[in-house]
């Protein structure tokens, strides 16, 4: 006769790498969507008769529900599990992108990204959950790059690939294909992620804790909130510039085309992806999570300066500091190993909710503001209807980034506990045994 268990071993590898690219397509899928106004900002203002600050209303709008769900969506991983909410939360997505691409006023594309942002708030959190679930806990950080791998194809996608197809078929045709994709995603989904593998401690857990006690446990841990300041200054500037305004900095201020500013960017995206996995992988191996940190602030606030400050660098070396810039942003994903180090199982789709709130509410905080920043130094020229922005009106807008990374610099250096990468359940058992001993 066959063992189950012993196909069950075999099966759960190939099982567990199927789960994390389904769920990890998702993630994909989520960042084409979140930074698809960067390459239609010229369409969108056309179509909707705004100015920059309308545009970042429009694409900030998507931060505002992402933003506010990540908490309940902790909460509900704990509760529920990841293969439902991650089915539901393609949905919101899909019918987001139909609403978005048949908008004819700001108010109803608003809603439309907001619905987007809703279901989206579910795919990071999720693939950490089912990471946590489905591999050992000492691949966590290595993983939780992976993971991010998927972002920055997202991105690259939705950079030069995107900005073609709306340049080919406009962007309201291109936004409801994204919207056809996310239907399709949603089934796969349902149909083959599980929650969870068989026997597996994952399938009672959700059931013991109340999500009150969670969340009041979770708030109650001081490095919550400086790990979560940690997350927010290495975020945000990937929300200002590369998801946002930076096509439009990089066309005005190295006078280059849509379409090679959007390569530019793209850069930005293929550090993230290189860079996640790598600082994961080297802060594992050194068993030092804070070093890792502050040096990648270190590294984004020397990159940005370059860029932002120094044009007369030329676009071939800007290139190469986007990529620095989005080699060092990797450091976000390895604070969601920190909050993993310092919770216990019951509460950690809780915490990294709490996390990814910081994460992204960048987004609505600063891309508005940038905007803003944008519209109130704009001298009114035009082009075609459209207002057109100098240098020094995006070297002022777009200060918020350097100042982020040397505020994460600070709070690695001088906030943030070492783990050790050791998971909370050994470093608690450890401290027990000491007291013991003494």
């Amino acid at each position: 006769m066959i063992n189950n268990n012993k196909v069950q071993a075999l099966f759960r590898p190939w099982q567990s790498w199927l789960i994390f690219f389904i769920a990890g397509f998702f993630f994909l899928y989520e960042f084409v969507i979140q930074i698809s106004p960067n390459v239609m900002s010229n369409q969108l203002m056309q179509s909707f008769l705004i100015d920059a600050t309308g545009l970042g209303i429009i694409s900030g709008a998507y931060y505002i529900t992402y933003t506010i769900m990540q908490i309940p969506v902790g909460l509900l991983y704990d509760r529920y599990g990841p293969r439902k909410l991650l089915s539901l939360a393609c949905v919101s997505c899909a019918l987001g992108a139909i609403i978005f691409g048949i908008a004819h006023s700001i108010e109803i594309a608003s809603v439309g990204r907001m619905l987007m942002g809703a279901g989206s708030a579910f795919a990071f959190t999720g693939c950490l959950v089912l990471v946590h679930r489905w591999f050992p806990a000492r691949y966590f950080a290595l993983m939780a790059g992976c993971v991010m791998i998927m972002s920055a194809l997202g991105s690259i996608i939705g950079e030069t690939p995107l900005a073609t197809a709306v340049i080919a078929h406009g962007w309201r045709d291109t936004i409801n294909f994204i919207a056809v994709i996310g239907f399709f995603l949603a089934a796969l989904i349902f149909l083959i992620v599980r929650d969870s593998p068989e026997n597996s401690e994952f399938h009672t857990i959700h059931d013991q804790a109340d999500e009150i006690y969670r969340l009041r446990e979770v708030t109650k841990d001081k490095q919550t909130w400086i790990v979560a300041i940690y997350a927010f200054t290495s975020w945000a500037p990937v929300l200002i510039m590369p998801a946002f305004i930076g096509v439009l900095f990089i066309k005005t201020a190295y006078g280059v085309t849509t379409t090679s500013a959007a390569n530019a960017i793209a850069m930005s995206w293929l550090g993230i992806a290189l860079g996640s996995p790598f600082v994961g992988w080297l802060s594992d191996k050194i068993q030092d999570r804070t070093k890792i940190l502050a040096a990648c602030s270190a590294l984004g606030l020397v990159s940005m300066c370059f860029v932002i400050y120094y044009p007369n660098i030329g676009f071939h070396w800007a290139c190469f500091w986007l990529f620095i810039f989005g080699f060092a942003s990797g450091a976000q994903s390895l604070t969601f190993a920190v909050v993993k180090d310092n919770n216990p199982k019951h509460r950690v789709g809780t915490a990294m909710g709490m996390n990814n709130v910081f994460v992204v509410c960048g987004g609505f905080i600063f891309q508005p503001l940038v905007g803003y920043f944008l519209q109130v130094f704009w001298d009114g020229t035009l082009l075609d209807s459209i207002p057109v922005y100098n240098l020094s009106n995006f070297q002022f807008a777009l200060s918020i980034i350097p100042i982020c990374f040397l505020v994460g610099f600070f709070v690695a250096c001088l906030g943030i506990q070492e783990t050790k990468c050791v998971p909370y359940e050994q470093r608690h058992h450890e401290k027990r045994k000491s007291l013991l001993g003494k």
